[in-house]
């Protein structure tokens, strides 16, 4: 068109390069029905070999590459720690005759170590949050050729820390996982310990003591002081320093006085108050209220079990009991009796968040950490589905899911070569000194007047003699 003309009638305006971009994304769906779609992903190229499992009703889809089993298995030989999380609003409900299905969570394993990135390698959507689930997609991974991993880390979702002990461990469940580490601990029984770690990430835990219903709308100080205390219950790398901890900790929460009583001499609870705060200034522990980008299915310890762990740790508070009845001369502003429960239940599950198992199992980390699968849920919602709104249908987010997965396997794999290429490279000292010998034969027979004599150079070094020299490297001996 020239300068003036009218406007064609065949450029597009905003609404129609909208539809043409929606069917062409709808090319890709194999049907209507997101199930049936899922299917026919399964058994076609590219992704035939990456769906596993596809269940119905309850929905659940098992899913992992070829790549990532091969990153997996060559990422085990240096003992990373495999981080198991879920999160939600990401896949829409499926329409059920009776009508919706209920949430369903993306459940996701990711590795991570000292020395390499961290790389997704197994996944699930799940419309079911129950330790049966969970144990039997982790179970199927195995089955397909993974091994046990050395550390599996979560949130303290009991759904998901209870599948890593049945599918990592030969225990049938959570409590006698819980009792034999604990017994190992104590040393009453030699047993072996079981070929997986299973810890709780640091932040989630800190998390949900801040959110305890004793600590709100608490005094900031108050607050603070039970808050970083506990924290240093969880580095305490020795079951006699955590008694210790423990035993402070529910003396000075117990006590409505501190100070000193009627002959000078302080109490247990002022005693025990001055122990804390040393602990405390030790190391600082920062505390965030920030939100993880997973989203549990449960809401953390929301169920009982009656381990040993709980009832040593109730023994405790009985004796704390009886110490804090002493009277001090002023009032004890942290007297929260309250915080006792809660205490007691956390501790049913001590040698999961604490570092009591770290000498143990010769763990690297004295806090465990599970930022590596959070990092790779938000890579999903804010990175690879930015310009799209969530929730999108199940085929469609498991077509892009491994599309997006497939290439970060493939850097994953260029920066294992480099870092090999790195490690094995040796590289010659600088400034080497070499004695050589250089010998200048002129050939005499050669020389006329228009012609210049012609030189023969031998380099000897050692008993090796090469007539033959490059002319950079003469340069170089020269000089």
């Amino acid at each position: 068109m020239d300068f003036g003309d009218p406007e064609p009638s065949h450029l597009p305006n905003l609404a129609t390069l909208r539809k043409a971009k929606q069917e062409k994304n709808d090319l890709a769906l194999g049907d209507k029905n997101p199930i049936l779609s899922l299917q026919m992903l399964k058994y076609s190229a590219p992704h035939s070999d990456s769906i596993k499992d596809i269940g119905l009703d309850k929905f659940f889809c098992h899913y992992w590459s070829q790549t990532q089993m091969h990153v997996y298995k060559s990422l085990k030989k240096s003992h990373p720690i495999l981080c198991v999380d879920a999160t939600g609003s990401i896949v829409k409900k499926l329409m059920r005759p009776n009508g919706m299905s209920g949430h369903i969570f993306l459940y996701q394993g990711v590795m991570t170590g000292h020395t390499s990135s961290s790389v997704p390698v197994v996944q699930m959507l799940s419309e079911k949050h129950d330790v049966n689930a969970i144990t039997q997609w982790l179970k199927e991974w195995i089955h397909a050729g993974a091994s046990v991993p050395k550390e599996a880390v979560s949130d303290f979702s009991l759904a998901i820390l209870g599948a890593l002990v049945k599918a990592f461990t030969p225990h049938p469940d959570l409590k006698s996982y819980i009792n034999e580490c604990f017994n190992i601990s104590r040393g009453n029984q030699p047993g072996h310990l079981p070929p997986c770690f299973v810890r709780v990430d640091v932040a989630h835990c800190i998390k949900m003591i801040c959110r305890w219903d004793c600590l709100k709308n608490k005094r900031p100080r108050v607050k603070d002081f039970f808050v970083r205390s506990i924290a240093q219950l969880l580095k305490s790398q020795c079951l006699q320093h955590a008694k210790e901890l423990l035993r402070a900790i529910t003396i000075v929460a117990l006590s409505e006085t501190e100070g000193n009583d009627n002959s000078g001499a302080p109490i247990p609870s002022e005693k025990c108050k001055k122990y804390l705060r040393a602990q405390i200034a030790e190391e600082f522990v920062p505390i965030s209220d920030e939100e993880v980008e997973g989203q549990e299915p449960s809401d953390g310890l929301n169920q009982h079990i009656q381990t040993n762990v709980r009832e040593w740790v109730t023994e405790i508070c009985e004796e704390s009991r009886s110490l804090a009845m002493a009277d001090g001369d002023r009032d004890n502003i942290h007297f929260l009796p309250e915080i006792i429960p809660q205490i007691t239940r956390l501790g049913s599950y001590l040698p999961l968040w604490t570092a009591i198992m770290v000498p143990l199992f010769k763990s690297a980390s004295i806090t465990a950490s599970s930022a590596a699968v959070e990092a790779e849920f938000k890579n999903i919602k804010k990175g690879l589905f930015k310009h799209e709104s969530l929730p999108i249908r199940v085929d469609r987010f498991v077509a892009r899911h491994l599309s997006f997965i497939e290439g970060n396997m493939r850097i994953c794999s260029a920066k294992q070569k480099s870092d090999v290429c790195d490690a094995t490279t040796v590289r010659e000292p600088d400034n080497v000194k070499v004695k050589v010998k250089v010998s200048f034969i002129v050939n005499l027979s050669t020389c006329h007047n228009t012609q210049r004599p012609k030189l023969r150079f031998s380099l000897s070094h050692g008993d090796e003699t090469h007539n033959t020299i490059d002319i950079q490297c003469l340069q170089y001996f020269a000089n």
